[in-house]
C-alpha cells in the first residue's frame, strides 16, 4: 500500500508513536486486537481479518505486527472495512503496510492528520485483512498459528499499539489460527445386488460440505415408480433382506429414512442439510435408495407391503469443507 509523504510538522510526533519500536508498557484491558480461528482446505486462500474492540475513547491511529509464518503465504493485504470507510470511503490520511515473506506483515495508520476523524468506542472494527494461502500438501488437522508481535516485524520493529490522545497504548491481543480441514467427497461404496437389470441409480449432485444442502437423486427410474426412500446411516452394513421377502441387500445402518416422490425426468430427489458443525468434518454418511418401480416377482413380499422395492447402489459421503 502507499503512504502519504508530505507530512505537516504537528503530525510527525503522532507518526513516531504509531510506527515506533514496541514500548515497554503493560497491555491495556480496554482495547483488544483479535485474529480469528479459521478453517481452510489444502491449497486454499482465506481472508484473515484483524479486529478491534475498544472502550479507550477516540482512537487516532494504530500499528501492529501480524505474524503469519511459513509455510503459510501472505498473498496480499488490504484495508479492512472499517479503515476503508474513513473520510467518506477515501480511507485514512496515512496507511502503510509491508509484507515480510515467510513472517507476516505490518501496518501503520493515522486516521486524520488534522484530527478531523477518529474511531469511537466500539466492537468488531475490521482494521485490516490479509489473503493467506495454505500449503497444497497440508495434512487435514494441521493447525497454523496467527499472532501479534511475536516477534515484532520491521526495522525498527513495528509496535502493536493504538493511539489515543497522542499516546501509544498497548492493547490486549488474541491469537488465532488456520486449521486444515477435511475436504467433502463422495465415493461409490457398493453396487445394487438386486437380481435384475439396473432400475435406477443413486447419484450425488454435490459433495456434502458443512453448512450446505447435499443434493441426492435416484435417476433413470422405470415408468411405474411413484415414490421411494433414502436410507442414510453412519455405518455400512450388509443385511440381506430375504427374511423380509426381498432378494436385495440393505447396506446402510439407516439411522435416517427420508421419503421422496418421483419427479420429472424419471428421478426422485432428496436433500440432506449438513450443519455447520466442525466436529462432523471427516464423518462418513452412507446412502442407499429404495424405490417402488421394481418388477413384482420376486419383490412383492417385501415387508408384506403392496409395493415392490428395488434397492439401488450405495454411495459414501465424507462430510467436510
Amino acid at each position: 500500500m502507499t503512504a502519504t509523504h508530505c507530512l505537516p510538522f504537528p503530525i510527525r510526533p503522532l507518526l513516531c508513536l504509531v510506527l515506533a519500536t514496541a514500548p515497554a508498557f503493560a497491555q491495556n484491558p480496554n482495547a483488544r486486537l483479535t485474529l480469528p480461528d479459521l478453517t481452510a482446505l489444502p491449497g486454499q486462500t482465506v481472508t484473515v481479518p484483524v479486529l478491534l474492540d475498544s472502550s479507550l475513547g477516540p482512537i487516532q491511529g494504530w500499528s501492529f505486527s501480524c505474524n503469519i509464518t511459513a509455510p503459510l503465504v501472505v498473498a496480499s493485504e488490504a484495508a479492512g472495512s472499517t479503515t476503508a470507510a474513513f473520510h467518506g470511503g477515501a480511507g485514512p490520511d496515512f496507511l502503510v503496510a509491508t509484507i515480510f515473506s515467510g513472517q507476516g506483515y505490518t501496518v501503520g495508520c493515522v486516521i486524520s492528520f488534522l484530527g478531523l476523524q477518529t474511531l469511537p468506542n466500539g466492537t468488531g472494527y475490521e482494521l485490516h485483512t490479509a489473503d493467506v494461502t495454505v500449503p497444497t500438501g497440508a495434512a487435514p488437522g494441521t493447525v497454523y498459528p496467527l499472532a501479534f508481535a511475536s516477534p515484532a516485524l520491521g526495522n525498527p520493529p513495528v509496535a502493536t499499539v493504538v493511539v489515543v490522545g497522542g499516546q501509544s497504548i498497548v492493547p490486549m491481543t488474541t491469537a488465532g489460527s488456520i486449521t486444515v480441514g477435511t475436504p467433502a467427497t463422495v465415493t461409490a461404496f457398493a453396487a445394487s445386488d438386486c437380481p435384475t437389470a439396473t432400475l435406477g441409480s443413486l447419484v450425488s449432485l454435490n459433495p456434502p460440505a458443512l453448512n450446505t444442502a447435499w443434493q441426492l437423486e435416484v435417476q433413470g427410474l422405470p415408468a411405474a415408480a411413484t415414490h421411494g426412500f433414502y436410507a442414510l446411516g453412519l455405518t455400512p452394513v450388509a443385511q440381506p433382506m430375504a427374511a423380509f421377502g426381498s432378494p436385495c441387500t440393505l447396506r446402510v445402518s439407516a439411522e435416517l429414512l427420508g421419503f421422496a416422490l418421483a419427479g420429472g425426468g424419471a428421478l426422485q430427489a432428496y436433500t440432506l442439510t449438513i450443519p455447520n458443525t466442525p466436529s462432523l468434518s471427516g464423518t462418513s454418511v452412507y446412502v442407499q435408495g429404495l424405490h417402488d418401480g421394481a418388477p413384482v416377482p420376486p419383490f412383492s413380499n417385501f415387508f408384506a407391503l403392496p409395493n415392490a422395492y428395488y434397492f439401488t447402489n450405495t454411495v459414501a459421503g465424507q462430510l467436510g469443507l
